[in-house]
């Protein structure tokens, strides 16, 4: 059996299934580009991404060139993203069930979020069979219009649209956004909410 050895994913193309992963330097020895095939990942509990640890098995593929083989995937499902967009969520519960937030905000966050995720999702579906594509407009407004959680973990369990820094910029402004609007949509109607008790 070969050693197995760890690397960081530098390159991934999702969409063809393949990217390179470098292993680190080895005393005077530079670190390898070792090519690696979504088909060699054991344990696929998600899409792999940039920066990702891998273990894996070297192998000399056809031409001669170094190939990961028998591929393992080091990470779980968390990232900031995820954690900021749930703690979100919870926040927003503990608001409504506090009666400072009507339930129907609460709803429409959840809603948007559902209908969000299933958008990445369906894009990126189009995306791998060349199919007509859901556009950014489309996905940033959905993420303006209280979607923006469901969007940050369709990004980082569906691995689509994580890539793109003007894409990611666009909507950390949207999410940005959508919260000082619904904090200015609290403070202006405190006294019908009940906020003014906290606020004075």
């Amino acid at each position: 059996m070969n050693q197995r050895v760890k690397g960081k994913l530098i390159e991934w193309q999702d969409d063809r299934g393949f990217g390179f992963v470098q292993t680190p330097q080895n005393g005077g020895t530079s670190g390898q580009r070792v090519f690696v095939h979504i088909k060699q990942l054991r344990n696929q509990r998600r899409r792999p991404r940039v920066g990702d640890t891998l273990s894996f098995e070297q192998l000399p593929d056809a031409r001669g060139n170094p190939s990961a083989i028998r591929v393992t995937l080091h990470g779980g499902w968390w990232s900031a993203g995820v954690l900021f967009a749930l703690l979100f969520l919870l926040a927003l519960c503990g608001v409504t069930l506090l009666r400072l937030m009507p339930d129907w905000l609460l709803g429409a966050y959840l809603l948007m979020s559902v209908i969000t995720f299933i958008s990445y999702a369906r894009d990126k579906s189009a995306a791998l069979k060349g199919r007509w594509r859901i556009s950014e407009l489309s996905l940033q407004l959905q993420a303006l219009l209280c979607g923006w959680p469901g969007a940050l973990l369709a990004r980082h369990c569906l691995r689509h649209k994580s890539s793109k820094t003007r894409f990611s910029l666009v909507l950390y402004l949207m999410l940005l956004l959508n919260i000082a609007l619904l904090i200015i949509a609290l403070l202006a109607a405190g006294g019908y909410l009940g906020l003014d008790k906290f606020i004075h």
